[in-house]
């Protein structure tokens, strides 16, 4: 299948399925870039034509949209194991079917591109200006064999696929220095996905960066059981890492992830989207977050920040609508609707609350906090 063939796949897709889209961009050097990306996809979704290659794939294009040239081939869209058709493997599949085993690494996926003016830079999914493209940027430009092994996978076609790791960007597995590691290289042309051993062989001092340094292509600390679905069932099982990726003799790429880090990972979105974590301090679950992440100094203080803007706000609104209330409820309803308008703003609905209590309705200022929470936390 030609290049030009899956851009049109991919242009079909975003205009005709509102689960993909695309973003534009202009490059440090003036290049003109589109990266193609998902919302929430079904599986159905994942399998017209070419969707699985919208897992960040970024493409040069004319003023007019048209494609000039694949700028960087990142992997294609891939499952849990037993998941989905794609990856609901045979019984007897055995470790033996497969190729490859990485561990699976808590950061985030960088793709190399070569810009406008020659230079080799980095872009994060979709962007090629987030701190964690910059970063990746600036960590192969410090390395200057790193720069010079991508530079050859580049020329002779290949897109380089990395994950960044960083102490300052955790999402739950700490790191304790900014690091890349090789995942896996791709032609932009071909298609055709290096990893492990076809690493080693085509890229021998680039494979040094990979995540399985050791030389072996299935990982040491990978359970290896008399059937694949064992082996995925123990690792559910284990601790203190995220999983493993696997790709078997047939090409199918799967992930495996832990029990233990898929709770946690949904615990940490308590800290890194601001809305949970909002709502967790308005239900009284911010102490528990702080003794889950009593180690991180990062997390604490949006914790903390977070209480003092949230307590602060709580305390404001109930202590002004009931002082309010208080004060004036002896009052005709009339001149209270008239000392309602005087006297109390609108903001965060005091008023409405305020002839709530007035009329000895329930006034819940949970709820009324959880309905204004774009606006409490517009300068969060």
């Amino acid at each position: 299948m030609t290049l030009l063939q899956i851009y049109e796949d991919l242009m079909h897709l975003c205009n005709t399925n509102d689960a993909f889209f695309y973003v534009d961009h202009k490059s440090p050097a003036g290049g003109t870039y589109r990266v193609f990306s998902y919302r929430l996809a079904s599986y159905t979704d994942f399998m017209q034509p070419n969707a699985l290659e919208t897992r960040g794939s970024m493409w040069e294009i004319d003023e007019e949209g048209e494609m000039i040239r694949c700028a960087a081939r990142t992997m294609k869209k891939f499952f849990n194991a037993y998941e989905n058709p794609a990856t609901m493997f045979p019984a007897n599949t055995t470790c033996n079917d497969i190729a490859v085993v990485m561990p699976k690494l808590d950061g985030s996926v960088i793709s190399t591109y070569r810009d406008n003016d020659g230079e080799i830079r980095c872009k994060s999914h979709t962007a090629l200006y987030s701190d964690h493209a910059i970063n990746s940027t600036r960590l192969i430009n410090e390395n200057q064999n790193l720069y010079q092994y991508i530079d050859e996978a580049e020329r002779l076609g290949y897109t380089v696929n990395m994950e960044y790791t960083s102490p300052e960007y955790r999402i739950v597995l700490p790191y304790q220095v900014e690091q890349l590691f090789v995942l896996n290289v791709r032609h932009r042309v071909s298609g055709e996905l290096l990893c492990g051993k076809a690493l080693r062989d085509k890229f021998p001092c680039l494979a040094q960066y990979s995540t399985n340094m050791t030389g072996k292509d299935i990982h040491h600390t990978f359970p290896v059981r008399n059937t694949f679905r064992e082996s995925v069932e123990e690792v559910h099982k284990m601790l203190d890492i995220e999983g493993f990726v696997c790709i078997l003799n047939n090409g199918t790429m799967c992930k495996i992830k832990t029990d233990w880090y898929s709770s946690l990972h949904l615990t940490k979105d308590s800290i890194i989207i601001d809305s949970h974590l909002y709502e967790a301090v308005l239900n009284g679950s911010s102490d528990d977050l702080k003794q889950l992440f009593s180690t991180d100094e990062y997390a604490m203080q949006k914790i903390l920040r977070m209480e003092q803007l949230v307590f602060s706000c709580y305390n404001a609104l109930q202590d002004e609508v009931e002082s309010f209330v208080k004060e004036h409820k002896h009052l005709e309803r009339k001149e209270f609707a008239m000392k309602v308008q005087e006297c109390l703003t609108n903001e965060l609905n005091r008023q409405g609350l305020a002839f709530a209590m007035y009329n000895n309705k329930k006034v819940d200022y949970k709820e009324t906090l959880i309905k204004y929470m774009k606006i409490v936390l517009k300068d969060f």
